[in-house]
């Protein structure tokens, strides 16, 4: 029932089986403790330049397919300590849409409660509309696929302020979406996006923008990703907690990129994946990446795409890095920066190029190749061999190149032919300056007088400059003192 209020323009809903409803210029206000019940038609419907509902400790319900809350033409909803919940029974097609913004239309909602049923269901959707939501919750509910907590079209703008969002369904389920290059997501202060479906995202930036900040995504079925940036989509946070119970944290495809600040990502397989092109950012002292697999980054892309990892600011993470997409043939691959006191402890397997900057470090655990360059003005170390037999290291590149940066490796100082960590330049030149530290691995020292101890190397046509490495200091082991040479003593490897 409708009851006109004194002004012509002003209406109030009470409890009812029909849509509450504003046109242009109209102002209604839902009587607290209402409930507004619907089958086929919206809930509430405003529509038109001024036109405004308001209400607060209200109820709407809305069955079959079609709108629960629809604001549309420049219309404004705001609801407050409330609820919403949309259900279609039938199976397959168009399932229900809780609240829907259209053409600069804009909603306020404060502690709402959202809960949507059926197949291909969205709680929140907007198309060139702003929304703000402090509070509340979302629930998706889907028998079977396509199931999206937040969707947000080009020309919208989404704030999700403290929102729990929850999906439910067996497959394909999204929690947060922002599609279009014009479309802006921002989630903060204690958000929550939780996803139990196969094939699912927990947030999804398709050419569009998500700004996240003190919130947690998890990720718990099959094939899903915690944070998947694609289409040029954009992801930055902070102090974020994403977890992928099967599949990566992040992946980003065809351009995406993630830029995360003191975040942790957890992860039964690999931290980051990367199907095609992309870049990951992750910055900052209190970054902590677990991966079950202890694999840091995956690159599953073509040779001429090109995937980009930045551990900066330092950000320290270990893990290793794998391109078994292209296998490091270039032009494109995976290229790797360690920058700004950042520092990654792992292996690399076929990546195309690392750079270490003046403070930052690579701690190498494993055998590891460059297929093209590394730029060293920071730290490379091999990490300490378990025991003082060994296994010991190799770093196999294909140029490298020095620049004031210091090589660490672990050598049992011995007599000649010692095992030792190596640098090896396959094919390619080691140019520029830098240091050689050596960490004594047991030996107790003793003369060598054939070709000593190889620690660089270079092999099928490589070559090294003169003055490439200098000590970093004395390398004594008992009454023995080991000095560095270029080339071995019998000329059988000028640029060892």
């Amino acid at each position: 029932m409708l009851f006109l209020a004194p002004d012509a323009f002003a209406q109030t809903c009470v409890t009812q089986n029909t849509t509450c409803s504003a046109t242009a210029g109209q102002t209604v206000t839902i009587v607290p403790g209402s409930t507004i019940s619907t089958v086929g038609i919206p809930s509430l419907n405003a529509t038109g330049a001024g036109a405004s509902i308001t209400g607060s400790n209200a109820t709407i319900i809305h069955d079959d397919v079609s709108y629960a809350v629809i604001g549309s033409n420049g219309a404004s909803i705001s609801l407050t300590d409330s609820s919403i919940t949309s259900t279609y029974p039938g199976a397959g097609g168009v399932g229900p849409v809780a609240v829907f913004l259209q053409t600069g239309s804009s909603a306020v909602l404060n502690n709402v409660d959202i809960n949507t049923n059926g197949y291909t269901t969205h709680g929140i959707k907007t198309s060139t509309s702003t929304l703000q939501m402090y509070g509340g919750s979302i629930v998706i509910n889907s028998p079977s696929f396509n199931a999206y907590g937040v969707w947000s079209d080009p020309g919208s703008n989404i704030t999700l302020d403290g929102v729990a969002i929850t999906t439910l369904q067996s497959s394909s389920s999204v929690g947060i979406a922002s599609v279009g290059t014009t479309s802006t997501v921002t989630a903060q202060n204690g958000f929550s996006v939780n996803t139990s479906g196969t094939n699912s995202y927990g947030i999804w930036a398709l050419a569009g923008t998500a700004l996240i900040y003190d919130g947690s995504v998890h990720t718990r079925a099959a094939f899903s990703y915690g944070l998947f940036a694609q289409n040029n989509g954009v992801i930055i946070g902070e102090r974020m907690n994403v977890r992928s119970d099967t599949m990566a944290a992040i992946n980003v495809a065809a351009g995406g990129s993630v830029d995360l600040e003191d975040s942790t990502l957890t992860t039964n397989g690999p931290a980051i994946t990367a199907p095609s092109a992309g870049t990951v950012t992750l910055r900052g002292a209190a970054t902590t990446v677990s991966s079950g697999s202890n694999q840091l980054a995956i690159y599953d892309g073509t040779a001429t795409d090109t995937f980009t990892l930045n551990i900066v600011e330092n950000a320290a993470v270990t893990g290793d890095m794998w391109d078994r997409g292209s296998l490091g043939v270039g032009p494109g691959g995976m290229f790797v920066n360690i920058l700004s006191g950042g520092s990654i402890t792992g292996v690399a397997r076929d990546v195309r190029s690392m750079n270490v900057d003046g403070t930052g470090e690579w701690h190498v655990s494993g055998n590891s190749n460059i297929t093209d360059t590394v730029t060293n003005a920071g730290l490379v170390q091999f990490t300490p061999p378990p025991s003082d037999s060994g296994p010991f290291k190799t770093l196999t590149a294909t140029n490298y190149t020095g620049q004031g940066g210091t090589l660490g490796v672990n050598t049992h100082l011995g007599s000649d032919g010692s095992p030792s960590d190596m640098l090896v330049i396959d094919g390619g030149t080691a140019s520029g300056t830098s240091l050689l530290s050596v960490a004594n691995a047991g030996g107790a020292g003793d003369l060598t007088q054939l070709n000593g101890i190889l620690v660089v190397d270079a092999i099928n046509g490589g070559t090294t400059v003169p003055g490439l490495f200098g000590l970093a200091g004395p390398v004594v082991a008992g009454p023995y003192e080991y000095s560095l040479y270029r080339g071995s003593v019998d000329a059988s490897n000028p640029n060892a």
